[in-house]
């Protein structure tokens, strides 16, 4: 038997088919904001759905939506770290603006699931309202100064950040301290000089390789997710793994990405 699912926006319906599209049944019409899944759809992806669509039409008091990252949020963040992915940073992002929380990037947690996340924000907009309050309070010579001292802190571990990473040879970075840090081009130069090198490359070039053979990196990882979530939908249709020849003709499972 199909399964009907009447979300409230239509651009979170056609993500849905989007993301699940092997989920779908023959009957489902993309002009609509209801969801007809097949009879054999997994049981996680309809009932996320399902709470999706709640969310949506506004039954629960938070909503969950996904947003792209500027390049400054993936530069600052650490997806190395286990349990954080882009795609993860994406939905918290969305979801937290979406529910009026402001700073979300100082609310990411890559321990916690977008759920969980989603699940603290009622606490979160309670200390936000605090904050403002607070601010309220102040004078404006006091609130002034205050955001001068925030702007500082800001900028000054902004630029720590940029130096270590202009260290180690990013172009951007080392732009950063020139531009943003008052860094002259003698310093920045002194700066890459005593940073990492490859071979005979200068300090410059070994910031591009750097980066691209970074880019390599998460991309890659990227394909294998992807891969993994392919052979997984096709496991539970009990349907045999697919080998990728770009990743080496290996079957790629979601135990092999995990490790």
């Amino acid at each position: 038997m199909t399964e009907a699912v009447e979300f409230g926006r239509k651009h979170i319906a056609d993500s849905f088919r989007e993301d699940y599209p092997e989920a779908l049944c023959s009957q489902d019409d993309r002009r609509l904001k209801t969801v007809r899944f097949s009879s054999d759809a997994p049981d996680d992806v309809v009932q996320e759905a399902r709470q999706a669509a709640a969310q949506s039409r506004g039954d629960q008091t938070s909503r969950k939506e996904q947003a792209d990252l500027t390049r400054g949020e993936k530069q600052r963040l650490d997806f190395s770290k286990d349990g954080s992915s882009v795609l993860k940073a994406q939905w918290v992002k969305g979801t937290l603006q979406a529910n009026g929380i402001k700073d979300w990037a100082a609310r990411y947690d890559p321990k916690l699931t977008v759920d969980e996340h989603a699940g603290r924000i009622e606490e979160w907009k309670r200390d936000q309202r605090g904050s403002e309050r607070l601010d309220a309070e102040e004078s404006e010579d006091e609130a002034n100064a205050r955001r001068a001292r925030q702007a500082q802190r800001g900028q000054d571990a902004q630029c720590n950040h940029a130096h270590e990473e202009c260290r180690h040879g990013d172009p951007e970075a080392c732009e950063f301290l020139g531009d943003a840090c008052g860094f002259a081009e003698e310093e920045i130069e002194a700066i890459l000089g005593d940073g990492e090198h490859d071979g005979d490359l200068p300090g410059r070039a070994y910031g591009a390789l750097s980066k691209l053979w970074n880019q390599y990196k998460m991309s890659v990882a990227e394909a294998k997710e992807a891969a993994a979530g392919i052979n997984e939908i096709r496991a539970q249709h009990d349907q045999s793994p697919l080998t990728f020849e770009e990743l080496g003709d290996r079957e790629v499972t979601k135990e092999a990405v995990d490790v």
